[in-house]
């Protein structure tokens, strides 16, 4: 396991380059999918993991899939790099830390929302914008259904969790009563 340090330098030094070359959203996203196709594919994780494959094996594989995205040069290089250094096993943390370093460059939060039952457009463009004006920020929202809310919005934005569910009003009357 590589240390989460580790992986916010190595995103940092991308996100710096990809802001000198004005190409930080579209690299940033490409490395997002690069890291979900390589997390959900148990084969590139044996060829990530396993100290069997070569690094020329590795290159090779890589330099295919970056082809096959139509990824940008930059973020080529940058696996390259990662791979030489024995430093692919951090691709996910990389990806998560430079997803956190481009929306800060870009102005931008992102909000896990999870209700009762799906939001209607007008639903999610209002709370969109009062999220945006609480934050100052421009709202990248995500959005889950969980049925056991009952009624309600669940809100993390970052480390901050706001909670209007019945769910969640029910749990801490509980609590502050101290019934389990």
């Amino acid at each position: 396991m590589i240390p989460a340090s580790i992986s916010r330098r190595w995103a940092r030094a991308l996100v710096e380059l990809a802001q000198e070359e004005n190409r930080l959203e579209a690299v940033a996203e490409q490395l997002q999918q690069l890291a979900q196709l390589s997390q959900s594919h148990g084969e590139i994780q044996q060829l990530i993991r396993n100290p069997a494959f070569s690094t020329a094996s590795q290159k090779a594989v890589f330099a295919e899939i970056l082809q096959k995205m139509g990824a940008d040069d930059l973020l080529k290089r940058f696996v390259s790099v990662l791979i030489e250094k024995d430093r692919l096993a951090a691709l996910g943390g990389i990806a998560k830390a430079a997803q956190d370093l481009t929306d800060r460059a870009l102005g931008r939060r992102r909000a896990l929302v999870t209700s009762a039952r799906p939001l209607t457009e007008e639903q999610r463009t209002q709370l969109k914008a009062s999220l945006g004006q609480r934050t100052g920020a421009e709202i990248v929202m995500e959005e889950e259904v969980n049925e056991d809310l009952v009624a309600g919005l669940r809100v993390q934005l970052g480390s901050q969790r706001l909670e209007s569910s019945v769910a969640g009003h029910f749990a801490q009357l509980q609590r502050d009563l101290g019934v389990r």
